[in-house]
């Protein structure tokens, strides 16, 4: 199973730098086979695909750097997908907030009670996230042997930097200064 992920991961490395060239020109159509889909069409949009391949590649390599038995896999990953799902809301509901406060600070004379509900549902969102937060990464440290939690930090920092690396170097080709 291991290696199967590492190969889903690798290919998908070799697909990403395929997405960010230039398109080729068409050649003759009589020498132009079209090859089937590489991925299904639903998911070949284009901010979904790339989001999708950088998150099998990463659940690959973190498996493997993990060193993930079977049932580890099965219980962690899980469990990682709901605290993300968790994440996402909290970053949803803030920024939905946010904009209220700002649509609010609009007016002339914004209300202060206004402001203070908004600002005090801010900070319980971000308190019960906290909370959440802390469950979640309670409940997955559990799975994990001592060196795997170790092993999980260096990747997560690893990772990060990788792919803020890769967002850099796609910028500066796209956007040369």
């Amino acid at each position: 199973m291991k290696h199967l992920i590492f190969l889903i991961g690798s290919i998908l490395l070799l697909v990403l730098p395929a997405l960010a060239q230039p398109p080729i020109e068409e050649k003759p159509e009589w020498r132009h086979r079209p090859s089937p889909p590489l991925f299904p069409p639903e998911i070949v949009e284009k901010e979904l695909l790339p989001r999708k391949a950088i998150e099998a590649i990463r659940i690959a390599r973190m498996t493997e750097e993990l060193k993930l038995t079977d049932e580890q896999v099965q219980k962690f990953f899980p469990k990682l997908k709901m605290l993300e799902e968790a994440q996402r809301e909290f970053h949803k509901n803030r920024m939905r907030i946010i904009k209220e406060l700002e649509n609010t600070l609009q007016n002339e004379n914004p209300s202060i009670k206004k402001l203070q509900e908004k600002i005090d549902e801010i900070q319980n969102l971000e308190d019960n996230f906290e909370l959440t937060k802390e469950k979640f990464r309670k409940e997955l440290l559990q799975i994990l042997t001592i060196e795997q939690q170790a092993r999980l930090f260096v990747f997560q920092e690893k990772f990060e930097n990788e792919i803020r690396e890769i967002i850099r170097e796609i910028r500066r080709e796209h956007h040369p200064e």
